[in-house]
């Protein structure tokens, strides 16, 4: 069935999928969509709610999953495209592609490891790719730089859905954890209601048949405050190893900004008690509890001196616990 494409924004953050500032690049919007509230101060409570799926299972989805101490298979597997890449004729405003341009890598992870649907197979694999891109970015599905610089959750999510749809893909479950303040929404059959995600959240996104996404933010901290002037997607590839060997910490990602080798190490860890402060306009003055939530620290080319975890989508093509 044809999944129901919901507007808004879904999070709140522009990044053209980069930064807002001048000199390192543009700025996606990354925010809970629905409403256009102003200022509006929530709390970050952690919570539980339903999940999405096209595909009817008994078993947990993930339950009987624990993170092992590394995952790197997905690592080389997954592709990791430029946004603003020229080849093809590049894209109308690649500095807003990140969200479909980080799709695009787990989408054809996936079509080459038992979804040959999912996207072209022409023989030139990049071409492949690119065109992945502008069709999952049309406002048929993700509306990429349509209303809002970028893409918001709530499309991505519902993009992502009726791409998969389309293809005549079934998947079991597609998840959304993060922060949603008051007066926005994401679909209901997608949002987790959780609102910081974990380590081992990201962690399991990436074990079993599940791709995963993180959603950042990107700004610089004063003390308690965590102040956001942009958004950016990447695509989670592997955690538990860095450049070095082991490294507990370590979230392994494909960021669709740089044209980097395909193993970009990152180092999480949780944030003491505190606040995200939105200094973006449309969205000034927002604020919530950054307490938890997870800084990620990397050879990141953004001009912003750091870079937060807003927020996770999972896809969990199968039943990993039946």
């Amino acid at each position: 069935m044809r999944m129901r494409r919901l507007g808004g924004t879904a999070l709140l953050v522009t990044a053209g999928c980069g930064d807002s500032e001048a000199g390192s690049g543009g700025g996606d919007t990354a925010g809970p969509s629905g409403s256009t509230s102003a200022a509006t101060t929530t709390s970050a409570a952690q919570g539980t709610g339903s999940t999405g799926s096209t595909s009817s299972g008994s078993g947990g989805g993930d339950d009987c999953l624990t993170p092992g101490a590394s995952h790197t298979s997905k690592v080389a597997a997954t592709p990791d495209y430029t946004q603003t890449d020229p080849a093809y004729g590049g894209f109308v405003d690649g500095n807003n592609f990140c969200g479909p341009t980080a799709a695009s890598n787990a989408l054809l992870y996936l079509r080459d490891n038992g979804y040959p649907s999912l996207a072209s197979m022409s023989g030139d694999a990049k071409q492949d790719q690119h065109d992945l891109i502008v069709e999952i970015a049309s406002p048929t599905y993700m509306n990429t730089s349509g209303v809002f610089n970028g893409t918001p959750p709530a499309d991505f999510l519902t993009g992502l859905a009726g791409y998969l749809s389309d293809r005549g893909v079934a998947f079991y479950s597609l998840e959304w954890q993060g922060w949603v303040p008051a007066g926005f929404t994401v679909p209901a059959e997608y949002d987790t209601g959780i609102a910081v995600p974990t380590l081992d959240a990201i962690r399991l996104g990436v074990e079993g048949s599940a791709v995963a996404w993180l959603m950042l933010g990107m700004g610089s901290t004063n003390g308690s405050t965590h102040t956001i002037s942009s958004g950016h997607w990447v695509t989670v590839v592997g955690h538990g190893v860095d450049a070095s060997g082991p490294s507990p910490s370590s979230i392994v990602v494909h960021d669709p900004w740089t044209n980097g080798s395909p193993d970009f190490y990152t180092q999480a860890s949780p944030l003491p008690p505190g606040q995200f402060v939105v200094d973006y306009p449309g969205f000034d003055g927002l604020t919530f509890d950054a307490t938890g939530s997870l800084l990620l620290e990397g050879d990141w080319s953004f001009s912003s001196p750091d870079v937060y975890v807003l927020g996770l989508v999972v896809l969990r093509m199968q039943d990993d616990c039946p």
